[in-house]
């Protein structure tokens, strides 16, 4: 698990507004920060400096 904090929120609202899903901004912003890969169908998230894992 990890936590969500004020930075990471913080972080979620400097990116780019390619994606408007706060929720998804929120994914994006823990996946930078923790240096994870994200699964999923959503292209959008290939936009982010975030590894993707496309899931189809």
């Amino acid at each position: 698990m990890v936590p969500l904090d004020a930075e990471t929120c913080g972080n979620a609202e400097l990116l780019p507004p390619h994606h408007e899903d706060p929720f998804d901004r929120m994914v994006i912003a823990l996946a930078v920060r923790a240096g994870c890969p994200v699964f999923t169908t959503d292209r959008r998230f290939e936009a982010y400096p975030v590894e993707v894992i496309r899931q189809r």
